[in-house]
């Protein structure tokens, strides 16, 4: 939602859930007590996990995903009290009204409501592995303690059981998270049926999005002092004042001379994250280009063990819009356009191969 949105009230309780841990850690203590026969009857199975570098698609994939009868996400009706969503369903369905769709802060088209998904599977990761954040960025994970992996399941339980009761049985969860291709290697580990899904844009196209919110948030921090304490409380580092980069092997060295204020600074990210991605052999690859052309997202539901969907095919068909194009010509040097230019291809002929 739009910070500028939030009341007084909606500022104070949000700082109340994310300045006070020991009553964050109570209610979560409670719920576990009220819910627990409930929660040991759910199953986590086959979780869907929508990450690449913010711009890429991530959104509109999780928009779609999220009308599946069998799809459980994040909303903004979970927030603030993210971790226990079961209580917090229960005590603020009250208090719920209507919110006409606005436009949200990214300044891109796309409106929200506080039904919408979001991607809040980030603050999970704060509070259960605070020292994969360090001041320099969010450090790659290959593995992580057996007690996170099983935090992360219980939070996935709990969302499953906070829809219960809605229409239809959901429980397949899903979620959007950036920071999540940080931990590929540790979420196959502990989650070895999950499907991972990361949209491939074009890289100079990614790249000039990339700087282009990373210049307007730095505004919007500079401006709204809830706007930036908000964005850091949700986990959300990609752009900005709060700017912690994801450090793939090779980026601090290869972006030593480099400023985030500069295209190319954004364009050799791209090239180490998604060089980075190319070695695996088990990520679901989306090429943007031909799936925001042709609409389709039958082949991708079927990858991913989901019924097809009749809201979820019409959604694709109706919302979904090419495209339009990109500055051809940008200040990069083209021995990196070249590099960039090469991943992308092989990733688009991966994501064809398996589409």
């Amino acid at each position: 939602m739009q910070t500028d949105a939030y009341s007084p009230i909606d500022r104070l309780v949000h700082k109340m859930a994310f300045g006070m841990p020991i009553a964050r850690g109570l209610l979560h203590d409670l719920e576990t007590s009220l819910y627990k026969a409930q929660l040991a009857q759910v199953q986590v199975r086959n979780p869907v996990f929508i990450t690449a570098l913010p711009r890429a698609g991530t959104t509109l994939l999780l928009e779609l995903l999220a009308r599946h009868g069998d799809a459980v996400t994040h909303s903004y009706r979970d927030m603030p009290f993210i971790l226990s969503p079961l209580i917090w369903r229960k005590l603020s369905t009250r208090f719920h009204v209507p919110i006409a769709k606005s436009e949200r802060a990214h300044d891109d088209g796309m409106t929200i409501d506080a039904d919408s998904p979001e991607a809040f599977e980030e603050v999970v990761w704060l509070h259960l592995a605070p020292q994969n954040f360090t001041p320099r960025g969010i450090e790659i994970s290959t593995d992580i303690p057996d007690e996170v992996a099983r935090g992360l399941r219980d939070h996935m339980a709990r969302l499953i059981a906070s829809r219960a009761g809605a229409t239809g049985t959901p429980n397949r969860y899903v979620a959007k998270n950036n920071a999540d291709i940080a931990r590929l290697g540790a979420l196959r580990r502990h989650f070895p049926d999950a499907f991972f899904v990361v949209p491939v844009r074009h890289p100079l196209d990614h790249a000039q999005s990339l700087l282009r919110q990373h210049l307007r948030f730095g505004e919007i921090h500079g401006e709204d002092a809830f706007a930036r304490r908000y964005m850091g409380d949700v986990g959300h580092f990609e752009f900005g004042a709060l700017h912690r980069p994801i450090l793939f092997p090779g980026f601090v060295e290869e972006t030593a001379q480099l400023q985030p204020d500069s295209l190319e600074y954004w364009l050799c990210y791209w090239i180490c994250a998604y060089r980075h991605l190319m070695q695996r052999e088990d990520i679901i690859w989306v090429d943007m280009q031909r799936f925001t052309r042709d609409a389709e997202i039958a082949p991708l539901l079927r990858q991913l063990d989901l019924a097809e969907d009749a809201t979820v095919i019409e959604a694709a068909r109706h919302t979904v819009r090419p495209i339009t194009g990109y500055e051809e010509t940008a200040p990069v040097a083209p021995e990196s356009l070249r590099t960039a230019l090469s991943i992308h291809a092989a990733l688009c002929d991966k994501a064809a191969a398996s589409g």
